[in-house]
């Protein structure tokens, strides 16, 4: 079939793309979704908005305050897609993006607050610590006089920037920083997912919340589960520097330092519950297949459950399930030299099960 440009271009505008767009508008609608924002490359000014790579709209700069109104109303109001289900906002740090005034993330602040548990004069201090040394060679030197003099390692001043999230990770908050770092590895990290959230989670729950059987299931925000106030677990440095004769002394202070601290602390856990099913059981089973755990006495009988979860893939690889189980019972039988097991755990999920593959006894691969 041969169109014309005219005809094409109307089609694929007005028919396409306005079908595909009612679609994917309606899964928004029961969906969470991250939302992405950011300029073309092409010769005239376009902004493209994009939903967690399902949802591509260009729009057509118009003058700032039109523009973001505009957008709300076309893609929310008019879309019918509830501003509850973002869970996030993604862009770079130009003013019309992330300003304070009229810009794309103060429209959405206006209808979704952002977290605002930490207050701002904590980031504010970072950043004006850093502007009072960047322009002036004389205290650069000074502070490294002052380093030399008290006879500590040299420390460079980091500068929290928005586009560089991993500044904070010295700046701010660690053990955020490093979660964010697992998603960003080069390496398969899907078996050690759900309990590195775990982990977080029950770090953060338990340091102002009492024990219990399952964390997870406890809301944050449950009060018969808070710990006292002076008992909230801060870090060391900072429980050193409250008991400080010159801060201790104030005791509104702290305790309202303790307070924002316990938000903050709650609305973290919240965050994670908001975003990772900790009772997903492919997430659950999947850490049956880290190497520590299947030298483990954690390593289950059997993997039949585990191997129905993906009934598709044992088609495909047209093998049975008990060929599939017979080798996970191979590995709880066959000696292995102490060393070789060693160096398989240290090797990530991926390489493991390639050498655990490719592993030769008697002429034979019995894995």
């Amino acid at each position: 079939m041969n169109l014309g440009r005219t005809k094409a271009t109307s089609i694929v505008k007005n028919v396409i793309g306005k079908c595909h767009s009612e679609d994917l508008a309606n899964i928004l609608k029961s969906t969470c979704f991250s939302f992405i924002i950011d300029e073309s490359t092409e010769s005239v000014v376009l902004r493209h908005y994009a939903f967690y790579n399902f949802l591509l709209i260009p729009i057509v700069q118009l003058k700032e305050q039109l523009h973001r109104k505009y957008l709300m109303n076309l893609i929310f109001d008019e879309s019918k897609i509830p501003l509850n289900n973002i869970i996030g906002f993604a862009s770079d740090g130009c003013n019309s993006m992330m300003g304070a005034w009229n810009s794309d993330s103060s429209r959405f602040n206006e209808h979704m607050p952002a977290c605002k548990t930490l207050p701002r004069s904590c980031e504010d201090l970072a950043r004006n610590i850093f502007n009072y040394f960047k322009s002036s060679s004389k205290c650069i030197y000074q502070y490294k006089e002052f380093q030399e003099f008290c006879n500590v390692s040299p420390h460079k001043i980091l500068y929290p920037a928005q586009t560089r999230w991993l500044s904070l990770s010295i700046v701010v908050l660690p053990k955020f920083v490093n979660i964010n770092k697992l998603f960003q590895s080069d390496r398969p990290v899907l078996c050690l997912l759900h309990s590195k959230m775990h982990e977080l989670y029950k770090d953060l729950f338990y340091r102002h919340m009492r024990p219990c059987n399952d964390p997870t299931s406890i809301d944050p925000s449950n009060t018969s589960y808070f710990l006292p106030l002076y008992d909230i677990y801060l870090g060391a440095e900072v429980l050193n520097l409250l008991n400080k004769p010159e801060i201790c002394k104030n005791e509104a202070m702290v305790k309202d330092i303790r307070k924002r601290c316990r938000e903050f602390l709650i609305t973290g856990c919240r965050q994670i519950k908001l975003r990772f099913d900790f009772d997903n059981p492919i997430l659950k089973s999947l850490t049956q297949l880290n190497p520590k755990t299947v030298f483990s006495s954690k390593r289950p009988t059997t993997l039949i459950p585990f191997i129905q979860m993906f009934p598709r893939v044992v088609k495909q690889l047209n093998i049975s399930i008990q060929d599939i189980d017979d080798s996970w019972h191979k590995i709880g039988t066959i000696n292995l030299e102490t060393e070789f097991v060693d160096n398989l755990k240290l090797l990530n999920v991926e390489e493991f099960w390639i050498q655990l593959k490719l592993f030769e006894r008697d002429d034979e691969n019995p894995f």
